[in-house]
């Protein structure tokens, strides 16, 4: 069974992880919370365009994918050979996407929030 998580980030860069609520009354209404398993406070505010799905998948280096994601891999002639943008739809298909074997080859190298010039391709 696959963990159901998302990740968001904070106003500050920082990224949390745990479940999503959005509150539809009070002073909440309409913002965006991550909520931690543990501890105190008990959930994050996050900047709404951020938040992704964890996928159930991890890349070669164990890495979690989320929605949002930058995957790449190498080969010998080109470090990165092509930028994918990784989309939660495509979960169930992602096991083995383009002949690659995700666990064996793909690697998370960024996220379209933080390194949107990645999308840009590799010259």
């Amino acid at each position: 069974m696959r963990e159901i998580k998302f990740r968001g980030q904070l106003l500050n860069g920082e990224w949390v992880y745990g479940l999503v609520c959005k509150p539809t009354a009070g002073k909440s209404a309409g913002k965006i919370f991550i909520s931690n398993s543990v501890g105190i406070p008990m959930a994050y505010e996050v900047r709404p365009e951020t938040v992704g799905q964890y996928t159930g998948l991890k890349d070669k280096n164990d890495k979690e994918i989320y929605e949002g994601d930058i995957l790449g891999w190498s080969d010998k002639r080109k470090k990165y050979v092509e930028i994918v943008k990784y989309q939660g739809a495509y979960c169930e298909e992602y096991g083995n996407w383009m002949g690659f074997n995700i666990k064996n080859n793909l690697e998370v190298i960024g996220n379209i929030y933080e390194n949107p010039e990645l999308l840009q391709g590799d010259e």
